[in-house]
This record gives structure tokens, C-alpha cells and sequence, in this order.
């Protein structure tokens, strides 16, 4: 039968655990602190990197910040002038009516200037055609001088009024013609400006296309960026996740322990049996007591989990971590706490400072245990120079 492609799978990534983690139940925790801190240095890393993408995205969204209020002032400034723009077309939309109604009225006034030329032409062409009987004809079918007088003085004043009436429709024309032309001559200007109007908007918008598509390709640099941080994120989980089971899986420790004062060595109270400082009586300590200063450094001895801190009135302020497989360590006396309940901390990690905090009568000093589980479950302090040296 086929397996699914899916099921398939699990099965192999489970026979390679199996295979990874088997040797480590049979004593093979060196390979397991070997793997272990292999997938510590990885993660380590992916949360560099997701810093380093936050860094980034946050440098992404500053410049987006700033390319949308770069759009919004240009939207603002378009917006501006497409009124101006319409002011300006609604000017010379009302100019051309009024062209058309001059052109309309001096096309009206030439068509009459032309009937009359044209009835005042037949007019002096029949005079002229009947020769020059003109005012021999007057004088002599007139009744009296008075009536010739009379008849020639109406002939001139047809005439005149035929002349003075031209004049008058010549210079109709002439005025329309000349507001018709400041009529023209201001539509001019208004599209003239319009013109100018246009070719800033084109400006402005061809801005707004380039701020735009900074904006679009800044959008997709923080969806890559977000979706490199959630691949971090799944990295990081995943091998989280195989650390713990490798973890879970060596159910032994290492053995491998730093002196946890750096630069102070000297043991002023060996583990064993010893006079009691307060009553002077054979105690059994189940520590050994390094002296240093107020204030030193301390530092984890092995890697592992811290699982208690606090105060107490003997110890004063302590920290315990738990190294896997029954094997603890407690530090005491210290003078400040750095770590925190449920932290993981490394080898020489720094976890806080030496001092005389609770009963330390002898003056500063780390009470510094280790403790083993044993095969029936119940914890057993050790000789910490079993597992640690100063040199």
C-alpha cells in the first residue's frame, strides 16, 4: 500500500529523530549539547535577522509615511487647480457665446449694409442710364422755379440721407467688428492661461503617478519583509521545537561546568564537614564558599532553565537552574538578580552579582551548590569541585 505524501513524510522527520535522540538515552549527551547549541546559534541568528527586518520595515513605513503625505499635497494641489481650471473654461465657454452673438449681430448688419449698397447701386445706375436729364428734366417739367428748387433740394437730401445712412451702418460694423476682436483677443488670453493651468496639472499629476508607484513598490518591500520575518518566526519555532525534544529526549547532563565567579577563585569554606560560623559546631555544608567583592560578576554554570529565584532569610537573595537530567545548581548570597523565572540561560551567561545579602556573616561570598537526583528521585547535594575547577 502507498503511503500519503504527507503521512510519508512525518514518518521519515520521525525515524530521523528517533535517530538523532536514541544514542542520547544511552549516555551520548555530549552529541546532544553539540546539537543543542547548533540550533541555539541558529536561532540566535533568525532573531538577528528578524531585528534587522524590523530595522528595515520600520525605515519602509517612515518612507511611506512620507510618500502619502507627499500624495495627499499633490491630490490637494491637482484638486486646486482643476477649480481654477473649470473657472477658467466656464470664462471662455461664456466668451465664445458671445463671439457667436457678434458675429451672429455683424453678419445681420453687413447683410443689410449689403441690400441697401445694392439698392442704392440700381438707384445711381438708372440715373446714369437715363443720361442727362437730370436737372434739365427737373427744371423743365417743374411748374415754377420754386418747384424746381423744391425738386433738386429733395433729390441732395436722398442723397445725403443714402450717404449719411452708409456712414452709419459702416461704422455698426466697424464697432462690432472691433468688440468682436476684444472679445477674441480676451478669449485668448483666458485659454492662453487655462493652457499654462494644464500643463501644470499634467506636471503635477505625472508627480502623483511617480509618488504613487514609490508608494505601491515601498507596500510590496513591507509585504516581503513581513512575510521574511513570519519564515523567521516559523525557523525559529520549529527548532525551538527540536531543541525541547532534544532536551527532553538526553535525560542526562553533560558534565560540562564554567566557575561561576570569573577572576575570583579562592574557596574560603570547602564542601564537607566544617565549624558551624554561627555556633561553632561540626556542621555539614553542602556548598563551597567563594570569596568575592560586593558586586562581582556571577555566571551560569551550565546551560539550563531557571526554575526558582527569590529571598530567604539564611540564603538571602538565590537563584536555582535546573541542567537537565536531575542535575541543579544554587547560587546564594547574591547581591542583585538578573534572571527570571523559566528563563533559559547559557553556559557563563551572566545571572547576577555576588554579595552578603542574608546570613553571610563571613563577609561577601557565592554559596555555591550542586545537586544531583538520584536513582529513587531524591535530591543530593554534590561536591561542586567535582564538576567545577578556578584554574
Amino acid at each position: 500500500m502507498k503511503l500519503p505524501v504527507k503521512f510519508a513524510a512525518m514518518l521519515v522527520a520521525a525515524v530521523l529523530l528517533f535517530t538523532a535522540v536514541a544514542p542520547l538515552r544511552v549516555g551520548n549527551t555530549a552529541r546532544a549539547e553539540e546539537t543543542i547549541d547548533s540550533l541555539r546559534e541558529k536561532i540566535e541568528a533568525l532573531n538577528q535577522q528578524q531585528q534587522e527586518i524590523k530595522q528595515e520595515l520600520e525605515y519602509v513605513q517612515d518612507e511611506s509615511q512620507k510618500e502619502l503625505k507627499t500624495l495627499k499635497a499633490l491630490w490637494q494641489e491637482i484638486s486646486s487647480l482643476e477649480e481654477e481650471i473649470d473657472v477658467y473654461r466656464q470664462i471662455i465657454e461664456q466668451l465664445d457665446a458671445e463671439i457667436e452673438v457678434l458675429v451672429a449681430d455683424l453678419e445681420s448688419k453687413q447683410a443689410g449694409l449689403d441690400l441697401y449698397l445694392d439698392r442704392y447701386y440700381m438707384r445711381v445706375r438708372a440715373n446714369y442710364e437715363a443720361g442727362q436729364t437730370s436737372y434739365l428734366e427737373v427744371l423743365l417739367t417743374s411748374a415754377s422755379f420754386s418747384d424746381y428748387l423744391t425738386r433738386t433740394d429733395i433729390v441732395s437730401q436722398i442723397m445725403e440721407y443714402d450717404n449719411k445712412l452708409m456712414d452709419e451702418m459702416a461704422d455698426q460694423i466697424e464697432q462690432v467688428n472691433l468688440q468682436k476682436e476684444q472679445v477674441e483677443a480676451k478669449r485668448a488670453e483666458q485659454q492662453t492661461a487655462k493652457a499654462e493651468l494644464d500643463a501644470k496639472q499634467a506636471s503635477l499629476q505625472q508627480k502623483r503617478d511617480e509618488a504613487q508607484s514609490r508608494l505601491d513598490n515601498l507596500s510590496q518591500q513591507a509585504r516581503n519583509l513581513n512575510e521574511e520575518y513570519e519564515n523567521a518566526q516559523a525557523q525559529i519555532d520549529e527548532f525551538s521545537k527540536t531543541m525541547d525534544d532534544l532536551i527532553s529526549a538526553t535525560g542526562e547532563f553533560s558534565g560540562i561546568m564554567s566557575w561561576p565567579t570569573p577572576g575570583y577563585t579562592y574557596i574560603t569554606s570547602h564542601f564537607g564537614w566544617r565549624s558551624d560560623p554561627f555556633t561553632g559546631a561540626q556542621k555539614y555544608h553542602s556548598a563551597i564558599d567563594i570569596g568575592s567583592p560586593m558586586g562581582a560578576r556571577l555566571i551560569a554554570a551550565a546551560n539550563g532553565t531557571v526554575v526558582a529565584t527569590g529571598y530567604e532569610y539564611a540564603g538571602g537573595r538565590y537563584i536555582v537552574i535546573d541542567h537537565n537530567g536531575g542535575v541543579s545548581t544554587r547560587y546564594y548570597h547574591l547581591s542583585e538578580i538578573h534572571v527570571s523565572e523559566g528563563q533559559w540561560v547559557e553556559r557563563g551567561e551572566q545571572i547576577g552579582c555576588t554579595g552578603m545579602s542574608g546570613a553571610a556573616v563571613t563577609g561577601p561570598h557565592l554559596h555555591f551548590e550542586v545537586r544531583v537526583k538520584n536513582a529513587d528521585g531524591v535530591t543530593e547535594a554534590q561536591n561542586p569541585l567535582d564538576y567545577v575547577s578556578p584554574s
